[in-house]
This record gives C-alpha cells, sequence and structure tokens, in this order.
C-alpha cells in the first residue's frame, strides 16, 4: 500500500496540513479534503541490459601437407663399354601439392541495446525510464586449423655392373649390365591439428598417399599405402594418391587433403586439420538508472482519485504543502 506521512503546520492558520504519499508499485492517490496543488517527484524503471553479442564464426582449416620429392639415380661402373662411368641424376619425381583448406566464418555481430525503462505515469504527466544498456561485443572467428606437415623425400640408387653372369655361351662366361638397387623410404607428414590425417611413407617403386583432411566434425583418414586418405565428414579433402595432388575442402573450416608422395619413395603430404569454433559473444551492458523528474504546482480536484502508473523499480511521491 502506499505510504503516507502528514505534515501538519499550523502556520498562517493553513486548514489542511502538508504530507506525502510515496508510491513504489501501481495505485489510486485521493487527494486529501481542500487540497488543490500538488508537486510531483518520480521516476520510470531502469534501462534493459543490452543483449549479448554472437559467437564468431568457424576458423579457417589447414591446407594440405605437399607430398615429398624423390630422386632417381644411375650409376654405372668402369666397363669396356662405358668411357664416363659415375653417377647420372636421372631426374625428380616432386611431390604433389595438397588441397586448399575450407575458409573460415565471418565475426560474430554484437548484440543490440537493452529496451529502455518503462515510464512511470500518473496526473497527464510523464517521468522516463533508464536508458537501456550498450550490446555485447561479437567474438572473432575461432582459430585456424593447422597445415598438414611435408612428406619426406626419397631416393631410388641403381647401380649397373659389367660382370659375368650365371651361364654360358659356348662354353664362355657371358657379361652383361646387372642392376644393383638401393633406396630411402621417405616418411609421411604429420596430419595438422586438430583432425588432419596422417600421410603414408614411401613405398618400393612408388610414393606413399597423402593423409585425408579433417571435416568439421570428423578427422581424416591416415594411409600407409600408396593411395590417399579419406576426408574427413562434413568436408574435408581427400588426400592424394602417391603422384597426384590433394583435394580441396569443401566446406567451410574444413581441412584439405595431403599430397602423394613423388614416385621412387617418398612420403606423402598429411592432411590438412579443422578450424576451431569461435567463442561467444561478450554479455550486454547494464542499463541506467532513471533521473528524477519533478513537477510543483500541478493543479488536482479535491477529493478526487487520480490513477497512478508505476513499473518495477519505478517511483512516484505526491506531495502538498500546507494549504
Amino acid at each position: 500500500m502506499p505510504a503516507g506521512t502528514p505534515k501538519i503546520t499550523m502556520f498562517g492558520g493553513s486548514l489542511v496540513p502538508g504530507g506525502s504519499q510515496t508510491f513504489n508499485a501501481s495505485g489510486t492517490f485521493t487527494v486529501p479534503a481542500g487540497v488543490t496543488k500538488i508537486n510531483l517527484s518520480g521516476k520510470g524503471a531502469p534501462g534493459n541490459s543490452g543483449n549479448p553479442g554472437n559467437a564468431g564464426g568457424i576458423g579457417c582449416g589447414g591446407t594440405g601437407g605437399t607430398g615429398g620429392q624423390a630422386s632417381y639415380f644411375l650409376t654405372y661402373q668402369p666397363s669396356p663399354f662405358v668411357p664416363n662411368p659415375g653417377n647420372y641424376f636421372a631426374g625428380p619425381s616432386p611431390g604433389k601439392p595438397g588441397g586448399s583448406a575450407g575458409s573460415g566464418g565471418a565475426p560474430g555481430n554484437p548484440g543490440t541495446a537493452g529496451n529502455a525503462g518503462g515510464a512511470s505515469t500518473g496526473f497527464c504527466k510523464t517521468f522516463p525510464g533508464g536508458t537501456g544498456g550498450n550490446g555485447g561485443n561479437g567474438s572473432p572467428r575461432g582459430t585456424s586449423g593447422n597445415p598438414g606437415g611435408t612428406g619426406s623425400p626419397g631416393n631410388y640408387t641403381v647401380t649397373y655392373k659389367y660382370e659375368c653372369g650365371y651361364c654360358a655361351c659356348n662354353g664362355l662366361p657371358v657379361k652383361a649390365w646387372f642392376p644393383y638397387g638401393a633406396y630411402t623410404l621417405g616418411s609421411g607428414g604429420g596430419g595438422g591439428t586438430p583432425g588432419g590425417g596422417s600421410g603414408a611413407p614411401g613405398k618400393s617403386y612408388c610414393g606413399g598417399g597423402g593423409g585425408g583432411g579433417s571435416g568439421t566434425t570428423n578427422g581424416g583418414g591416415s594411409t600407409n599405402t600408396a593411395l590417399g586418405g579419406s576426408g574427413g565428414t562434413p568436408g574435408g579433402g581427400n588426400g592424394g594418391n602417391a603422384g597426384s595432388p590433394g583435394t580441396a575442402a569443401f566446406v567451410g573450416g574444413a581441412g584439405g587433403g595431403g599430397g602423394g608422395g613423388g614416385c621412387y619413395m617418398a612420403g606423402g603430404g598429411g592432411g590438412g586439420g579443422r578450424g576451431s569454433p569461435g567463442n561467444p559473444g561478450n554479455a550486454g551492458n547494464p542499463g541506467t538508472s532513471a533521473n528524477t523528474t519533478t513537477f510543483n504546482c500541478v493543479t488536482v480536484t479535491s477529493g478526487g482519485s487520480y490513477p497512478v502508473t508505476v513499473p518495477t523499480g519505478g517511483q512516484i511521491v505526491v506531495s502538498w504543502d500546507p494549504q
């Protein structure tokens, strides 16, 4: 119930003592008999808090790693048919590139401002509420996935010797070129974190397959053969087979597939990792308290009833001087 505080004053021989009544909730003010002028002081509800900012989008995926390069050497030992024996570089077999990564999402938008607080009203007067708070800042997009590792080089060396074979012709030994091979297998590149599949090490006479790129939910497949690993779901690029490039991611934030290793035993590249989700936006700022508004010498009807509307957190104080 509204609280009243009488102020009895005998100065000037007043017939009606002064007083006041405070409204912290809606109600009705009944004018005391003999009172025709009142003073009003009040305010509306505090402003509402701003809305939180939006979360940022997923980060960019990682690109697939490049397959390792393979080299092939020929060595001829001295013989009557080779005037310049030695090592001959037969040429490289380059590793293939990894697939491109899925693009990242956009930063989060800021939150909207809060609404102003509701006004208190009465006696055909308005007492405004507080200002709404500003919205919170949006979050940046998530961190990018790491690229897949590059496959290690592989080497294949063949040495030709001119020597006797295991058979004879007319009782005479037959000499011919006999190859003797030696090779170094390259290791596969590691998968980019999080979720990229590892590339395969080089294989005899063939490179290793590339690892699958991570999907935005499931990781890419690792491989231990000349065939590329499968891309993770959704959207991860497939790893390339030996001697073939990895495929690109086809969903934002997913990783590209690793490239296949060069033939002659180079390792395949690792698949790219997936991007991380963005963080939630910041909370909105609180609204401000309403300022007090006053109206003096407001004319009212003695004995009349006046509705007063006060929202939660608002207030109206009605006072009157001795009259």
